[in-house]
């Protein structure tokens, strides 16, 4: 079998992933990767897990370079331990993710 020695940029295999058949793309546990995401305008949706504790410190999903978006709430799952799950996705209509200054 033979490989294409040029890594395809993630961008390019993110929009093929989604031609295919099948089901969403999900991705957990990785901030970076979904601000990569959003930067190309790839995240659809997001579900957002809200558990009942409060940590002082940790890495943030949503950095101060992320100037707007606007979502539409569309459902909420509360978790026999607690925790809530929100669902929102993207309104394709009146915005698109805008890159703040690094």
């Amino acid at each position: 079998m033979e490989r294409n020695p040029r890594p395809r940029d993630l961008k390019e295999e993110v929009l093929n992933l989604k031609e295919q058949p099948g089901s969403n793309i999900l991705v957990l546990g990785s901030g970076e990767l979904v601000r990569t995401l959003m930067k190309h305008d790839l995240v659809d949706e997001f579900r957002i897990m809200i558990f009942p504790f409060i940590r002082m410190s940790g890495k943030r999903l949503f950095t101060d370079n992320i100037k707007t978006m606007s979502l539409k709430h569309v459902y909420t799952k509360a978790l026999h331990s607690g925790a809530v799950e929100l669902t929102y996705r993207l309104s394709k209509e009146d915005n698109v993710f805008h890159q703040g200054s690094d």
